[in-house]
């Protein structure tokens, strides 16, 4: 629900503050691209509502009050003896050392052959790198320092990539919903002018992302 609601606003931001603003900068005489950044602000507004209906719910205020009394409480401690849950006494490291080999396995086997991917699979990519990036930051104080930061580097690169081709990916999307607001010729001709740009970008950048795969690829888990 809530990530349902913040997807829209979030896309809509990035549009507006650095997909749309460098090709209006460099194509601004061929006009156009001050409508379609109105129409856009238009559907950012809409989709702040939604984001401030969602935070109002019942559903959230249930669940931020549920989530506060379980950390209140310490109920992760008053569950049933199971072997799962004897895990939480180990030593911390018992736990974060497999699940970061895991984690980095998953990346590694759905980037397999990553220069030949489509863009829907390195979609797929960029999720669990992003899973592994949450993985490594909160676990990543556990181990020497010397050891984990080049790790960190590159995966931090490399999630900055794919980031920035996601967002190019929705571009579409966010043009279709501009476009039925103010679909008029100049309009139209501007957003020709931003796909163009950014399929470009994406053809012209392809390599450097295929290096930072591979960069990343070749990193020694520093868990190891």
């Amino acid at each position: 629900m809530f990530a349902k609601a913040l997807g829209p606003a979030r896309d809509l931001d990035v549009f507006r503050e650095s997909i749309l603003p460098p090709v209006a900068e460099q194509l601004g005489d061929l006009g156009g691209f001050a409508a379609i950044d109105r129409a856009a602000a238009g559907l950012q507004d809409q989709a702040y509502e939604m984001v401030k209906d969602a935070l109002a719910s019942e559903r959230f205020t249930t669940f931020m009050i549920e989530l506060m009394r379980w950390r209140k409480l310490r109920s992760w401690r008053q569950q049933s003896v199971t072997a799962e849950a004897a895990r939480l006494f180990s030593p911390i490291m018992e736990l974060s050392t497999p699940l970061l080999a895991a984690r980095h396995r998953a990346v590694l086997k759905r980037g397999k052959g990553f220069a030949k991917l489509t863009l829907p699979e390195r979609h797929e990519v960029r999720l669990r790198v992003k899973k592994l990036r949450y993985a490594t930051d909160f676990f990543a104080g556990l181990y020497p320092a010397k050891a984990s930061k080049p790790y960190l580097r590159r995966l931090s690169r490399l999630q900055d990539d794919l980031g920035h081709l996601n967002d190019v990916a929705t571009l579409d999307d966010v043009l279709g919903r501009v476009l039925e607001k103010s679909g008029g010729a100049k309009t139209q001709r501007a957003a020709g002018c931003l796909l163009g740009w950014y399929q470009r970008e994406i053809h012209g950048n392809d390599g450097l992302l295929v290096r930072d795969w591979k960069s990343f690829e070749k990193s020694r888990p520093f868990w190891k």
